[in-house]
Formats: structure tokens, sequence, C-alpha cells
């Protein structure tokens, strides 16, 4: 996750560009880290699933969120053979 707001609209701008036809973006941040205005400018053109993990290192368990990021009119568009579940 970009931690610079400026870059946000940049980032998205990316993010439409790289993204393969029907593809899904995997983005992953900590859950203190909030960013409102990141997700505000992303849904402008994509959709999102949301969960959150844990992930442990030796005795620290961090909490991690984890999206799985298309376009929006392709979202609506998928099949079961591109969908993404969070288990």
């Amino acid at each position: 996750m970009i931690y610079n707001r400026k870059a946000y609209p940049l980032l998205v701008e990316f993010l439409k560009k790289a993204i393969a036809p029907n593809g899904t973006i995997f983005l992953a941040k900590h859950t203190n880290l909030h960013a409102p205005a990141f997700f505000e400018e992303l849904t402008k053109y994509f959709k999102f699933k949301h969960t959150v993990q844990e992930v442990r290192s030796g005795d620290e368990t961090q909490q991690i969120s984890l999206y799985a990021v298309r376009l929006k009119d392709e979202a609506k568009e998928s099949n079961c053979r591109n969908s993404v579940r969070f288990e």
C-alpha cells in the first residue's frame, strides 16, 4: 500500500493499465493502516472483495487485509471460473 495520498490517483491509473483482461489484482495492507482516500479512488473504476487474515512469525501475529480487485465492468461479467473466493 502506498502511504503518499498524492500518489493514489497515479496508482489507480497504473492498476487500470496493468490489469489483464478479466484479470484480478491482489493487494494487501496491515489492518492498522487506514487508507479511505485510496479506496475512494479505487472504487471509481474497480470492485473488490476483502478479507482479514492473521499472519504469524515466531511469537508475533499480524492482521492483514487482503483484497481481490477487478475492473467494475468485468466484475459484472465474470463467471465462476474467474471468481475469487476468500474463505
